[in-house]
């Protein structure tokens, strides 16, 4: 819970946030929390996938144009022979911690955790626009799951961007 109060021209949080930064603090947790959710249902329809093999059909194959199957089965959808989706997991799940470390913790170490938590929100956006691009570009199939991903990527990268204004006021 870290507040706005200006120790300084350039502003920055002093005690633990109230009022509108609280909320938005709070909001940007439960999109992290949300990603992990959806990172972690990917990572088992990953793991069905893998078990299964070709013959596996998920919940979220709808048609040849919005289907998870097929671009969970593309070369993409792995990092050094890990599913991406377990990079997803981890990523929101850092996430999902420094939002509420920097509304909760002291001046030095909140300061520390918004910084963090609004670069990983701006590297989670980047990699899912990256992602995005090849699931509509190259693989010409969106993934409901993964999609929603981009979703809540983009949220919370509209709350990091929200966030200076509430230090400052």
């Amino acid at each position: 819970v870290v507040s706005r109060t200006p120790p300084g021209s350039r502003g920055g949080i002093s005690r633990p946030a109230s009022g509108p930064l609280l909320r938005l603090l709070n909001v940007a947790t439960i999109l992290a929390l949300v990603g992990v959710g959806l990172a972690l249902t990917l990572v088992w329809v990953h793991a069905q996938m893998d078990r299964a093999g070709a013959g596996y059909t998920s919940f979220c194959n709808v048609n040849d144009r919005i289907n998870c199957d097929l671009v969970l089965e593309s070369p993409f959808s792995r990092l050094f022979g890990i599913p991406v989706a377990w990079l997803a997991v981890a990523a929101y799940a850092a996430l999902a911690a420094l939002w509420p470390t920097a509304a909760r913790a002291g001046a030095a170490t909140a300061m520390r955790a918004l910084q963090l938590a609004c670069a990983g929100t701006v590297a989670a956006t980047v990699f899912s626009a990256y992602m995005a691009s090849i699931s509509l570009f190259m693989l010409q199939t969106l993934c409901p799951m993964c999609t929603g991903l981009y979703v809540v990527s983009l949220a919370m990268l509209w709350v990091t961007l929200l966030v200076p204004s509430r230090l400052s006021a």
